[in-house]
């Protein structure tokens, strides 16, 4: 066979048509789909970003769950609004079974808070420290919520362990304090 000027031409023609096809059909095929990869790869990380929201919103409502659940725990030993004497009562007993000179029970203006009303108790007890001591740790077992949030705390200078203490408790009921402001 003969390679002449005509078969150079279609040749060259032939060749034309391989390059002119890879410039207009397989090199923006490819462009487009090296885009729709890098799209994808987008997506696949918006997706991944939302599951780990996803992951995180749950892990919050389990902390909701066991939030509200400690909270019921907590109003559960809230006494009603109305068994205010009866807990003052308690303290004042924990304290005589302690060997424990109790003054007046000073009752302060009562606080409101969702819900929860708590009444602070001002006490002045005398005595010895060990009864003292053991009157605290009664009054942290007891079965309504306490809480001492003030404590003058004065020394015998004879040295025989007898103390003085002047305290307030907060007694926290339940109740939304209505009947209390009424009265």
């Amino acid at each position: 066979m003969q390679f002449g000027f005509r078969e150079m031409i279609f040749t060259s023609l032939l060749l034309g048509m391989v390059a002119g096809t890879y410039a207009t059909i397989v090199q923006p095929h490819a462009k487009a789909r090296s885009a729709l990869a890098a799209e994808m790869r987008g997506m696949d990380a918006t997706l991944s970003r939302i599951a780990e929201s996803s992951r995180e919103f749950d892990a919050i409502a389990r902390r909701i769950d066991q939030q509200q659940q400690e909270a019921t725990l907590f109003e559960s030993r809230l006494p009603r609004a109305g068994e205010t004497q009866k807990s003052i009562d308690e303290v004042l007993q924990a304290a005589a079974a302690n060997s424990l000179q109790a003054g007046e029970a000073h009752l302060l203006p009562r606080e409101y808070s969702n819900g929860v009303e708590c009444q602070p108790v001002k006490l002045e007890l005398a005595g010895n420290f060990n009864g003292f001591y053991s009157f605290l740790l009664q009054l942290e077992s007891m079965p309504h919520v306490n809480r001492l949030s003030g404590l003058d705390l004065r020394g015998d200078d004879q040295g025989d362990g007898q103390i003085q203490a002047d305290l307030t408790v907060k007694m926290y009921f339940t109740g939304d304090g209505s009947s209390a402001r009424a009265g």
